[in-house]
């Protein structure tokens, strides 16, 4: 077996401070993504807070609308109670949905 002018030099072997991989790679996206998370903390946009004030809007109470000619109209605020189990109609205000997309 040769060996190449390098080995028969001693020339620096692997050891365990040297860095094999994307490394930098690595370290900057965690980097990135510790910063996002600080910016989106400051900014009171990260999911849990939004959950958070979400759920603290949709339990409001709020007055229920009543109509003198029994007519239901747009913007009218309903609770819709099944009779039998005694159980209401809930609904998420702020799920988005695409008609027409298949």
């Amino acid at each position: 077996m040769q060996f190449t002018p390098q080995q028969l030099a001693g020339a620096q072997r692997y050891g365990p401070q040297t860095r094999v991989g994307n490394w930098l790679e690595d370290t900057c996206l965690d980097e990135s993504k510790i910063a996002d998370f600080r910016k989106r903390k400051e900014q009171g946009s990260l999911t849990m807070g939004f959950t958070q004030a979400k759920m603290a809007l949709c339990n409001q109470p709020v007055p229920h609308s009543y109509s003198s000619d029994g007519k239901l109209r747009f913007g009218d605020t309903v609770v819709v109670v099944h009779q039998t189990s005694n159980a209401a109609l809930a609904s998420d205000l702020f799920d988005e949905i695409s008609f027409g997309s298949k």
